[in-house]
């Protein structure tokens, strides 16, 4: 992460039930293995089931988000042909981020610097995560709501805790 090793990713999204036109895209991050002894690099890279665990243990996992969030930014910026096509970007957050009480702030005022909609921003909080973390969820769904942004359930159904969850953070 502080290397900046981090490749995005981005993969598609149709939604079934709507033929809207634009573009519905998820933010993918795998990050690059560390250079070889000999100065070459591996062309390998570790997914997030490989790094995620490791950031979300040695409390790095919203460091992990903060940047990519920024460079995903960073992109559609250098992309303006983006803005009339995208209707959703999507970004899955770790724990961290949401115990993060900065976090959620930063992050509006970046977007609402961006020449894109804040609508068009969509934040995946899991749903385990909001269980065991349910005010600080909260708190981080309400800043993004209050930007502009989405909110959306990941692994809905989980625990149970689904419909009181949709409600409470506003998920749309």
């Amino acid at each position: 992460i502080t290397t900046d090793a981090i490749e995005l990713h981005f993969q598609a999204l149709r939604p079934i039930a709507s033929a809207t036109w634009g573009d519905h895209v998820e933010v993918l991050s795998r990050l690059h293995r560390e250079p070889r002894d000999d100065g070459g690099s591996y062309s390998e890279l570790w997914r997030p089931a490989s790094f995620m665990p490791l950031a979300e243990r040695y409390d790095l996992g919203y460091a992990l988000d903060r940047r990519v969030i920024a460079r995903a930014i960073e992109w559609l910026e250098a992309n303006p042909l983006m803005q009339p096509r995208l209707k959703m970007i999507s970004f899955n957050l770790s724990a961290s981020s949401l115990l993060d009480q900065t976090f959620a702030r930063e992050i509006a005022s970046q977007i609402q610097s961006s020449s894109f909609e804040a609508a068009s921003f969509c934040f995946e909080i899991r749903e385990t995560h909001a269980c065991d973390h349910p005010e600080a969820a909260k708190h981080c769904c309400h800043v993004l709501r209050e930007t502009g942004c989405r909110i959306a359930l990941d692994g809905a159904g989980l625990t149970g805790q689904s419909h009181r969850l949709i409600g409470e953070l506003g998920v749309s």
